[in-house]
């Protein structure tokens, strides 16, 4: 499948797949800043998305890591 035939909860998927890859350390790199990996994934440096996935990004991606904070708290306190 490409493009349009992908659906659209699949483009969605891929989006945040490559964002939580960007943005979390692994054990082969660390983890990006979320400044970075958003300016990456809309400069097309990690694929290219949906231009509506582009423009929902945008429009959220000042949100994000305060939305994200209390689960990655969560995680690491269960560690």
């Amino acid at each position: 499948m490409r493009g349009e035939d992908i659906p659209i909860s699949a483009q969605i998927v891929s989006l945040a797949d490559v964002y939580d890859a960007l943005t979390s350390e692994r054990c082969y790199k660390a983890a990006l800043p979320h400044e970075k990996a958003v300016r990456m994934i809309l400069d097309g440096a990690c694929g290219a998305f949906h231009p509506l996935l582009i423009e929902c990004l945008t429009e959220i991606a000042e949100r994000i890591p305060a939305e994200l904070r209390p689960r990655k708290a969560r995680r690491q306190s269960e560690m």
